[in-house]
Parts: structure tokens; sequence; C-alpha cells
């Protein structure tokens, strides 16, 4: 799966990286991190913020990083590695020029970094795409519904919580749009409909006419869920295992 989603797991690789440097004593926050006040001085800013390593204790870093590979990694898949970097090149960009707006308007913190901001608007993209499906953490279920609101809830309490996190929500509204409006309706889906709905097997079910069609061609890729391969793979090995103790062997092995 990491070859499935090279800009994933590039950005998961330069994160770890300058975690170490920063470790070892390098300003890798200083120059990485989008901080208002020294905006656009330092112009470069707006793309790299979300590089910038978490603060805390490495166990933040290891969620943040698992998070967006969780994520990340999943939406990668599902639209490919280009349309995937122009949509989180804009998000980055679009999350720090509202910062900024923040900053300026009601002087709010107007500091980002670190993974976590980033990940929020592609947790409500995920949930949207696949809004039947249930991710299990610690043994706890959370419907798709419930973690793109966590999305929006993270969205706002990295990008600087109270009143300036607010500033910020409007990328999860413009995601939601994406996905349910924007990328999706060009693939066939209706623009009256309310609800973008998937059928059982998360394939994009639309309307032509009066026929229901299912769109089987690559143009409709369909969306990588954890939830799903790790069952497959569970019965994959269940089934191999019944096999091995059966103990038929085939004859052409002979």
């Amino acid at each position: 799966m990491p070859r499935e989603s090279p800009l994933t797991m590039a950005i998961i690789i330069t994160v770890a990286g300058l975690y170490l440097a920063d470790l070892a004593g390098v300003p890798v926050g200083e120059w990485l991190a989008f901080i208002a006040v020294r905006f656009p001085v330092r112009f470069w800013t707006p793309v790299t913020w979300a590089l910038a390593p978490e603060a805390g204790s490495p166990i933040n870093v290891l969620f943040s990083l698992g998070w967006f590979y969780l994520f990340g990694g999943s939406i990668e898949r599902a639209w490919g590695t280009r349309d995937f970097g122009t949509v989180l090149l804009a998000v980055s960009v679009s999350l720090a020029m509202l910062c900024w707006i923040g900053f300026a308007a009601a002087s709010t913190r107007g500091m980002l970094f670190g993974l976590s901001a980033i990940t929020g608007p592609l947790m409500v993209a995920w949930a949207l795409i696949n809004r039947r499906e249930t991710l299990t953490f610690f043994f706890l279920p959370i419907p798709a519904p419930i973690v793109g609101w966590v999305g929006v809830a993270m969205t706002w309490y990295y990008g600087g919580g109270g009143f300036g996190g607010l500033f910020l929500l409007p990328v999860c509204a413009a995601m939601y749009w994406y996905v349910t409006q924007g990328r999706y309706a060009g693939a066939g889906y209706s623009a009256n409909k309310t609800r973008l709905r998937f059928s059982d097997d998360d394939t994009p079910v639309y309307s032509r006419g009066r026929t229901t069609q299912r769109s089987l061609d690559e143009s409709a890729p369909r969306p990588f869920n954890v939830i799903r391969w790790w069952r497959d793979r569970q019965e994959k090995k269940r089934l191999e295992e019944i096999f091995r103790r059966s103990g038929f062997t085939d004859e052409d092995d002979k």
C-alpha cells in the first residue's frame, strides 16, 4: 500500500526526518511553520507549515503521522497522486490565508504547524466518500459521519481553537462541496442530490435518465477502505487455514 500512496509516504518520511532534526537543535519550526506576523516576508510558509513537526512528546508526532497516513493515504489511492497533491496544496494555502485573515481582523493566534490541522479536512472528505463505514479505534467503533465531525473539530482546535479556529472552518465546508458537488458531480452524480450515496461495494451509483448505472471505468476509482481490506485479509487467512487442515492435496501438485 505505501507504493500506491507515494506522496503521503514522502510527507510522512519528511516530517519524521524533520522531527529528528528538531530534536537535534535545528530550528525547523522557525523556518517552516506559518506565523502570521512574519507573512508575507516568509512567503513559502503557507506551503510548508504542515511539514513542521508537532509540538510535544513523540507520541503526538506518531499519532499525527498515523492519522495522516490513514486518511491521506486512502484519499490518494482513490483520487490519484496528482489530484490528491493539488487538493492538499489548496487546503494548505487556504488554511494559512484564513489564519492570516483571522490574525489581521481579530488578533487571533495566527500560527499553523503540524499535520493535524491539515488532516482535519481530509477526514471530512474521507467520511463523505465512505459514509457507510465504521472505524475501530481502541475497540471503539466510530461511524464515518462522526469521523467527519472529528475532522472539523481537529481543524478548529489545531487552527488555534477559540474564535481564531473558527476562521479555518470554511475549508471544511469547501471540502464538503468539492466531494459532494465538485468532484463526483462530474463523474455522473446528480447535481440535485442532497446526499452522496454509495452502493454496498462502495462503487459510485448515479442516474442517467431513467436508468441507474454503475460507474466501472477507471475515471471513478473505488475508494480504499481500511476496514474492508482488513476483513478480506482475515477471511483469506481463515480459508487458507481451513484448506490446510482439511488434508486435501491437488492432484496437479503431485
